[in-house]
C-alpha cells in the first residue's frame, strides 16, 4: 500500500511540474503581423533569438531578451554585449546554414534580405519583417517584436517613455517661429550628394528636433541633390551621417565655401550608428540635433 501511494505521489508532483512548464495557452500559439503585412505563427515561448539587423538587435536588448539572443548580425555592435554573440552575416546576406543551425525560436529581419525570409520559411522558421521608415513605424516595431517575444508590457513602457522624451524636446522648440528654424541638409553620402526624403524618420529626426528639412519636398526618400540644388537651399547646418569625409573638408568643396552652414561653422560629424538605425537610439538623435541647433534653449 505505501508503495501505491508513493507511485500516485510521484504522479502528481510530476503532474504539477508539467503543468507550471507548459506554456499558456496564448504562449501556445499566436500570430503576429509584421511591417509587411505577413502572419507570422508563433508557437510556445520564444527562448532562442536571432536578428539580423542592428536596430532589432538594440531593441531587443532595450526589451531585456538580450539574453536570448543566440545570433546577430556582423554590423550588430550595440550594445557592447553583441560582441559575444555569434555573427550570422550581414542584414544584406545573413549566412542561412549558420541561423538555421542556431535553432531560433524566431528571426527578426529587415526587407533588404527577402531571399533570406523566402529561404528560412521554407525552413520552417518564423521570421518577423520589421520595416520602420517613420518615427511612428519605430514604436510599432517594439510592439510587435513585445508580441511576439511575450515582453508587452515593456514595450508600452519603452515606447512610452521615448514618446515622453520626444514630447519633451518637441516642448522646448515649440516656441520656436518658423521663420527662424534651422534649415538641415542631412547628407548620407557625399558622391553624388545624397539627402533624406520626407517619408523617413531622419526627416521625422529633423522636424521633431525643430528644424527644416531642405528635402521636404522631395518625391523619393533618398534624393541626390547637385550642387547648384544645394547653394540655393543654403542650409543652416550640414549634417554628416557618413564616413565619406570629414567636416573640415566639406569647406573645401567647390562652392560650398558660401553655404550658411560652412561660413558659421554649422557642419558637424553625426554618429551614423545612433541616427540611421530605427531603433530606440533614434530619440538621443532627436535630443542631440535639437540641443545642437539651438543651444540657448538647452542651458
Amino acid at each position: 500500500m505505501k508503495r501505491i501511494y508513493k507511485i500516485l505521489l510521484l504522479l502528481v508532483i510530476s503532474i504539477t511540474v508539467l503543468a507550471a512548464c507548459t506554456p499558456s495557452d496564448n504562449a501556445e500559439s499566436r500570430t503576429i503581423v509584421d511591417q509587411k503585412g505577413r502572419e507570422i505563427a508563433i508557437d510556445g515561448a520564444v527562448e532562442r533569438i536571432v536578428s539580423i539587423a542592428p536596430s532589432n538587435t538594440e531593441i531587443l536588448f532595450e526589451l531585456g531578451l538580450g539574453d536570448k539572443l543566440v545570433g546577430v548580425s556582423a554590423f550588430c555592435n550595440y550594445p557592447p554585449e553583441t560582441e559575444n554573440i555569434e555573427k550570422v552575416g550581414t542584414f544584406s546576406e545573413p549566412n542561412i546554414e549558420l541561423i538555421i543551425a542556431a535553432e531560433p525560436d524566431v528571426v527578426f529581419s529587415t526587407t533588404i534580405s527577402q531571399e533570406s525570409v523566402e529561404a528560412l520559411d521554407q525552413a520552417g522558421i518564423p521570421v518577423i519583417v520589421l520595416d520602420a521608415k517613420k518615427t511612428e513605424s519605430i514604436f510599432d516595431a517594439i510592439e510587435i517584436i513585445g508580441e511576439a517575444c511575450e515582453t508587452v508590457e515593456e514595450a508600452d513602457q519603452l515606447v512610452n517613455d521615448l514618446q515622453a522624451r520626444i514630447t519633451e524636446v518637441n516642448d522646448i522648440v515649440a516656441g520656436i517661429a518658423d521663420a527662424d528654424k534651422k534649415t538641415v541638409f542631412y547628407e548620407i553620402w557625399h558622391d553624388p550628394p545624397m539627402t533624406v526624403g520626407p517619408n523617413t524618420f531622419l526627416s521625422d529626426v529633423i522636424v521633431a528636433a525643430g528644424g527644416k528639412n531642405i528635402a521636404a519636398d522631395a518625391d523619393t526618400d533618398w534624393p541626390s541633390y547637385s550642387i547648384e540644388e544645394i547653394l540655393s537651399r543654403d542650409p543652416d547646418v550640414i549634417l554628416l551621417g557618413h564616413g565619406g569625409q570629414q567636416v573640415a573638408e566639406v569647406a573645401e568643396r567647390t562652392g560650398w565655401e558660401i553655404i550658411s552652414a560652412v561660413k558659421n561653422n554649422r557642419v558637424v560629424a553625426v554618429d551614423p550608428d545612433v541616427f540611421s538605425r530605427p531603433g530606440p537610439r533614434i530619440v538621443d538623435a532627436i535630443q542631440f540635433l535639437a540641443e545642437y541647433m539651438y543651444p540657448e534653449l538647452f542651458k
